[in-house]
C-alpha cells in the first residue's frame, strides 16, 4: 500500500500553500510565490488510510486576506493573502534556521496604531509572537503612553 496525502506549507513570513506529497519536495529550493521566502513550517497530512488530520491553522491567523472586488462585473479577486504566524508544533519548524541550519532571528512587519494619539507605524515583531505579547512591553514614541494595538 503506497502513502497518500499532502503538506501544509507555510513560508518564512507565514503565507500558507498546501500541496500533494508527490509533488514537493523539502529539499528543492522551494519559494513562496508571494514573497520568494522559503519554508519556514510545513506539516503531512497522511490519507493513506482516511481524510487525514490537517493541522488547524485558524488560530495562528495573523491577517486574514483583502478581496478587490470589479467594480464593472463584481468579479473577486484576492489583493493579498492570509499571513499566519508560525505554530511551535508541526513536523519541523525552520523559522529559526537558515541554509547552513544555524540560528538566526526571524521577524515579521505588523502596524500598531496608539489608540491615544493615533500615531502609526511598523514594527519588527519576533516570528512566534503575536501582535498582542510584542505590544504588553512597547511605549508609544509619541505621547508615551502604553495603548499599542
Amino acid at each position: 500500500m503506497g502513502y497518500q496525502g499532502y503538506e501544509q506549507i507555510l513560508c518564512k513570513n507565514g503565507h500558507y500553500y498546501q500541496v500533494d506529497c508527490y509533488e514537493w519536495g523539502f529539499s528543492d529550493g522551494w519559494k513562496c510565490s508571494v514573497c520568494g521566502a522559503g519554508v519556514g513550517w510545513f506539516y503531512a497530512v497522511d490519507q493513506t488510510n482516511g481524510p487525514g488530520e490537517p493541522f488547524d491553522l485558524f488560530p495562528y491567523l495573523e491577517v486574514p486576506a483583502v478581496l478587490k472586488t470589479c467594480l464593472t462585473c463584481e468579479h473577486k479577486e484576492m489583493a493579498t493573502p492570509d499571513v499566519y504566524n508560525i505554530p511551535d508544533e508541526g513536523r519541523r519548524d525552520m523559522s529559526n534556521e537558515d541554509e547552513n541550519n544555524e540560528d538566526v532571528q526571524e521577524t515579521y512587519s505588523a502596524i500598531l496604531s496608539c489608540k491615544n494619539c493615533r500615531f502609526s507605524n511598523e514594527f519588527d515583531i519576533p516570528k512566534g509572537s503575536t501582535k498582542e505579547w510584542f505590544v504588553k512591553d512597547q511605549l508609544c514614541p509619541c505621547c508615551g503612553c502604553n495603548t499599542l494595538a
